[in-house]
């Protein structure tokens, strides 16, 4: 058989399942990188150490006279609570004033990205190269002409052979306990997520390619249809016009989407279930409180107690 020139190149790469969703409680760290609450966890561990540990002169130069829990001063202003008593050195009160400021622009980029977190559905990064898949323990799935195409006998007992339809393969992929991955084309995946971004979700891709195929128009060998196809195909090429006519069903920005890339941004009311993260810190927050107390009060009547918390 003959072919003529290819008129479209297609990527063969794995459809990947989205992540498992985001719990109530992982959202409230989301709007900073972790970069961000590094350089806070250590910046509250020099305020505690140099209040822990440097001398009451040195301490009342850094943190004021009359500043009898420094380090509690710090939290509260975190969090947006008050000072009751002011330094009265200039140093002090420059450093009071950094850390205010630093903690406004903080508090407010956090607050403000927060409520977006915490109302819309958010999943764990899927696998995005070949060797996540198998660092994953993925089964990968392809069609019979596909795995005659590649060379898989190094992955052989990974790879299963199925026979799924055109939608249904990417409609597996929309359980995020799905522990496999589709092979398939980025023009396929591109099709169906412009088809289905705005009702049923999109589907993912690897980014590394597998394999490239070109499509080509094949006739008997030695047709006289051959040398003047290939012409109007390279005319077409030329011209644009093949690109205008893919472009319809095949775009590459449908190819790596994530499942909220498309999603409208209408407000809407927060629910106990988006909220079930805040309340949960709280509860451990005022369980800690309510055992401090206790121990303070036992404190009165045992005197260990009473040495570790007011040495």
């Amino acid at each position: 058989m003959s072919a003529s020139s290819p008129y479209l190149y297609s990527s063969i790469l794995f459809a990947v399942p989205k992540g498992k969703a985001y719990t109530a409680l992982q959202k409230l760290f989301l709007p900073f990188k972790m970069q961000i609450w590094i350089v806070m966890a250590v910046l509250l561990l020099c305020a505690l150490i140099a209040t822990t540990f440097l001398s009451e002169t040195k301490l009342k130069f850094l943190a004021g006279e009359c500043n009898s829990t420094p380090f509690l001063n710090t939290i509260s202003v975190l969090f947006g609570g008050v000072v009751t008593v002011l330094p009265k050195r200039n140093f002090a009160r420059t450093i009071l004033i950094i850390w205010i400021f630093g903690c406004i622009v903080l508090r407010s980029a956090f607050e403000g990205s927060l409520f977006e977190y915490i109302q819309k559905p958010r999943n764990l990064p899927s696998a995005r190269t070949f060797p996540e898949l198998i660092a994953r323990n993925y089964t990968l799935y392809m069609s019979t002409a596909i795995y005659q195409l590649l060379n898989t006998s190094t992955y052989y007992k990974r790879v299963q052979i199925h026979n799924f339809g055109s939608d249904e393969r990417y409609e597996l992929l929309k359980n995020s306990n799905f522990n496999g991955a589709v092979l398939t084309t980025d023009v396929g995946i591109s099709y169906y997520n412009l088809r289905h971004f705005k009702t049923t979700g999109v589907v993912s891709s690897t980014k590394d390619r597998i394999y490239l195929l070109p499509f080509c128009i094949f006739f008997r060998k030695h047709s006289c249809l051959t040398k003047p196809i290939t012409r109007l195909i390279n005319q077409y090429t030329n011209n644009g016009l093949l690109q205008h006519w893919t472009s319809q069903y095949f775009e590459k920005k449908f190819v790596n989407v994530k499942a909220y890339d498309f999603e409208e941004h209408q407000p809407q009311r927060l629910t106990m279930k988006q909220l079930i993260g805040g309340f949960i810190i709280g509860s451990v927050l005022l369980t800690a409180a309510l055992v401090v107390f206790l121990l303070e009060i036992m404190s009165k009547k045992c005197e260990f107690l009473n040495k570790l918390l007011r040495p």
